[in-house]
């Protein structure tokens, strides 16, 4: 019997010792997993700050394509307004290079009489 006692208390000793030891490993895994929780909610956070940037660059960028459309539609309007300009100028150079050309020739009419 006492040879019994002692495979008896060697097993309960060895046992105490593994269940230490998985009683080690619960704790480590334990606190494994609350800094992984911790990590989890700091990268939540930062995907979130991440999304409400996303939504206000996106903002940012439809008012800057409409301010684009907007400056575009006046240089096409400068753009058509010069052509005009230019038409126009060419027109009055033509009606003035005639008017001197008149003029030009009343004055020779005049010296010649």
């Amino acid at each position: 019997m006492s040879t019994e006692n002692a495979t008896h208390r060697s097993e309960k000793h060895d046992l105490q010792q593994n269940n230490e030891g998985m009683h080690q490993q619960i704790t480590t895994i334990s606190t494994e997993n609350a800094r992984l929780q911790s990590d989890k909610q700091g990268l939540q956070e930062a995907a979130a700050g991440m999304r409400l940037q996303i939504a206000e660059m996106s903002t940012e960028n439809a008012k800057l394509l409409s301010e684009r459309r907007e400056l575009q539609v006046t240089v096409d309007d400068v753009r058509q307004e010069i052509t005009t300009m230019s038409i126009e100028n060419a027109t009055l150079l033509s009606s003035l290079d005639e008017k001197c050309m008149e003029s030009f020739k009343l004055e020779r009419s005049n010296e010649e009489k």
